[in-house]
């Protein structure tokens, strides 16, 4: 597949020239936008963010749906693609002295070529309020466990949070609200959550349509993610952090087994995509901090520390961790369970909630947790696609943790060491082993080796 451009548009002014016309062209638009969001939901409660912060959301945004939209099948090697993407902001002299860090930490992020051109343009206008409330931090409130844990934690303190939460499809938000919801219950006033939506989106207004179909790795969604956060941290002031709570396994997330080395593991949240864009935004002038306050925990040892333990054991069940948590709904499933149960995330939150003796794949009521009992399903090793990431953590126990280098996911930053992170893997790895020790039936414990 050839060079892959990427042409972003702010006003409905900005034409595209004529050497480009087979650019994929992402607007953002007052009409006929094919960059779809309501980021105006957070600054309707903190009012106006910094310029940068700004432009740094709409080109989070267009580089999510080039992603989406370029599939990587079609490359030589159906991974790598090749992108040149040209934005229009309003600062190009400090866009211009951040494009090495933002091409590095971009192509560390989805394992893609990423060329980056910059042009004076007009902002979409959003509408904002003033600023009426004060909060401590901006916490990226996913529905999944970690960002449960984190919120919990930090209200415990006495802390004042606004909850941000991402969604592009309708499964992602009802998780969100339900647990907001538990939590402005239990610490009344302490928190604001807001929902924002932003994705690619098929507009008959739009004169630069987008293609159909999805590719379905899209690596850049935590990007979208963190800039958002940071329309919302800016607004509030520089003193205000963002937070990124991602236990330290996931994070990191060495590659199990030799396939899945390079990008092919994702890297969401590893410690060097987040210094590599740190650096690009202290050029951009955006000064709030990048903070996730578990990179040295695993997840189990984040529920075993959760500060208000009889209330992650009672609403903790309602957490999506899933990797696919859509799929049940191309299936044409109903009332399923929103965990799959056999994606690598869902294998690390069951082990995670056994090292809490919290573990449970049904309900009292019969409900299920998960869609698939891994530990006891007969076979289900051997299931060529659903059971890749079975097979993938197996392995990894079986070979132990000496045999797997944290540095395999990329370069440690200078704020930890390798004695730290290994000691960190070497206790995930562990209690992924007491997990199927425990709970794996006689062919599960036989394909890792620990029968």
């Amino acid at each position: 597949m050839p060079k892959r451009n990427v042409y972003v548009r702010t006003s409905p002014a900005d034409t595209v020239p004529p050497s480009l016309s087979d650019a994929l062209v992402v607007s953002d638009l007052a009409e006929g936008s094919t960059l779809s969001h309501d980021i105006h939901r957070i600054t309707d409660v903190v009012g106006e963010p910094l310029p940068a912060a700004r432009d740094l959301f709409t080109f989070a945004g267009a580089v999510y749906v080039a992603d989406k939209k370029t599939p990587r099948k079609s490359t030589a090697d159906a991974w790598t693609r090749d992108f040149e993407v040209r934005m229009p902001v309003a600062d190009v002299e400090r866009w211009e002295s951040a494009r090495p860090a933002l091409e590095r930490s971009l192509s560390f992020l989805t394992g893609d070529t990423w060329s980056l051109r910059f042009r004076r343009g007009i902002r979409r206008p959003v509408r904002a309020r003033k600023a009426g409330a004060s909060y401590n931090a901006v916490h990226l409130f996913s529905g999944g466990l970690d960002s449960l844990i984190g919120a919990i934690d930090a209200l415990a303190g006495d802390e004042r949070l606004l909850l941000l939460g991402h969604h592009d499809s309708g499964l992602t938000e009802p998780p969100q609200k339900i647990l907001s919801s538990a939590l402005d219950d239990e610490y009344e006033n302490l928190s604001t959550f807001v929902p924002v939506r932003a994705r690619g989106k098929t507009s008959g207004l739009s004169a630069f349509p987008l293609p159909a179909g999805s590719e379905n790795t899209t690596r850049s969604r935590s990007l979208v993610f963190i800039a958002m956060g940071l329309v919302g941290a800016s607004a509030l002031g520089a003193n205000v952090t963002l937070r990124i709570p991602e236990n330290g396994l996931i994070a990191l997330n060495v590659p199990l087994v030799p396939e899945r080395s390079g990008s092919c593991s994702t890297r969401t949240t590893h410690p060097h995509f987040l210094a590599q864009l740190r650096q690009a935004l202290d050029v951009l002038g955006i000064r709030n901090e990048l903070d996730n306050p578990y990179l040295l925990l695993t997840k189990g040892e984040m529920l075993e520390h959760c500060r208000n333990p009889e209330l992650i054991r009672k609403i903790g069940y309602a957490s999506v961790s899933c990797s696919r948590s859509e799929q049940a709904r191309w299936d044409g499933k109903k009332n399923f369970p929103k965990n799959c149960g056999y994606c690598y995330p869902c294998i690390i939150r069951r082990a995670a909630f056994h090292a809490i003796n919290e573990d449970r794949f049904r309900e009292r009521t019969g409900l299920e947790r998960y869609r698939i009992d891994v530990c006891k399903k007969p076979d289900f090793v051997h299931e060529p696609v659903t059971g890749r990431d079975l097979r993938a953590v197996l392995a990894a126990v079986g070979a132990g943790p000496k045999r797997l280098n944290p540095l395999l996911s990329g370069p440690v930053p200078a704020d930890v060491t390798m004695e730290q992170l290994s000691h960190l893997h070497a206790r995930g790895i562990q209690e992924l082993r007491d997990f199927f020790e425990q709970k794996g039936s006689r062919g599960v414990k036989s394909y890792a080796g620990i029968a």
